[in-house]
């Protein structure tokens, strides 16, 4: 999950349709983290699979785009 989220409410995030909710990662079944957390290498051919705070899901080459952080 994304650790830059704990603690906020949807309508305290600027751009939900872009901000990654949870993701893919090395880090165990219970981490909370960043991009640091990110599988090594993507896992679907070059692209990482994201869920974002409004509840949609997509699979994003990494480097496109992705928001991580709460102003």
């Amino acid at each position: 999950m994304n650790r830059a989220l704990q603690g906020r409410r949807i309508d305290e995030v600027p751009a939900p349709e872009d901000t990654v909710l949870i993701f893919e990662s090395d880090g165990g079944w219970n981490a909370a983290g960043g991009e640091e957390l990110l599988p090594r290498v993507p896992r679907h051919y070059g692209f990482d699979v994201y869920g974002f705070v409004n509840g949609r899901v997509s699979m994003v080459r990494r480097g496109d785009g992705v928001r991580w952080e709460v102003e």
